[in-house]
């Protein structure tokens, strides 16, 4: 039953799996081609986005033992037409948004990935991709990966 489910996750959500690992710099590349991004000055990142800088180290990343290894970027989407519907939904239900900017923090040692968009956070996590071992063998992170498709899926930005 688990793996017939399975199966039929993959095959509905084929063209939105990205079998392999990729790094936050691969990632980073397909946002590039998709949208106006730019990075925030490291120097600058932590005061500006203090909540989700302290969401992603204290509730993310809490499992690592050195704050001394964290590699930190940053950088915000630009609100043009690409971005637009990535807005409109973050927008109607974020708590996060004060300044109403969508960013993204990137850890590059742990290759991690947050957006205070929820669809473009479930957006980074399929990019990130599968591995070749669960896809194949059907494992739970398979199944947590096709949730997360999904969920992505069905939101109002892939509606449109």
């Amino acid at each position: 039953m688990h793996s017939d489910i399975l199966n039929h996750k993959k095959k509905k959500y084929d063209p939105l799996i990205v079998r392999g690992i990729h790094s936050n710099k691969e990632v980073l590349v397909t946002l590039h081609n998709e949208f106006d991004i730019q990075e925030i000055n490291p120097e600058n990142f932590k005061k500006e986005h203090e909540i989700l800088w302290e969401k992603v180290i204290v509730h993310n990343l809490k499992n690592l033992e050195e704050k001394n290894n964290y590699c930190f970027s940053g950088y915000r989407l630009i609100r043009n037409k690409k971005s637009v519907l990535l807005y409109n939904d973050a927008i109607s239900f974020s708590e996060i948004f004060d300044d109403e900017e969508i960013v993204i923090i990137c850890e590059d040692n742990y290759d991690y990935m947050y957006s205070n968009s929820s669809v473009l956070d479930l957006y980074l996590k399929i990019l990130h991709g599968i591995s070749e071992f669960d896809y194949m063998e059907n494992t739970e992170k398979l199944m947590l990966y096709l949730e997360i498709i999904e969920a992505f899926d069905s939101s109002d930005y892939r509606k449109h």
